[in-house]
């Protein structure tokens, strides 16, 4: 959009058409800052959701974990598993269970 802008710009200082010209040059110069303070936003918005992307693990009551996490020792762990498998009660973990591939 910005190119397209800027090639009118030209053309109309090109053909003498000051006001056109200026015009364009108005609207190139708000499209350019309109661009860049929402690209500063997203940046911000990104940058405020990267603690939620990866989990860290203390095993206390209510905290998530990340769902590929090899439990090694475990003492009356249960984990609510209701968004991913619809279970009411939360189901019983245990350290020692070893799956085979």
């Amino acid at each position: 959009m910005t190119l397209v802008l800027l090639l009118t710009l030209a053309v109309s200082f090109g053909i003498q058409a000051w006001i056109e010209g200026g015009i364009f040059g108005g609207i190139t110069i708000f499209n350019i800052f309109l661009g860049f303070f929402q690209t500063l936003k997203a940046e911000k918005t990104i940058e405020s959701l990267k603690p939620l992307g990866s989990p860290n693990a203390s095993f206390s009551t209510g905290d998530s974990v990340p769902a590929d996490i090899r439990l090694l020792t475990s003492i009356n762990l249960k984990a609510d598993e209701t968004m991913l498998t619809g279970e009411s009660l939360p189901a019983l973990k245990n350290g020692n269970t070893t799956l085979k591939a």
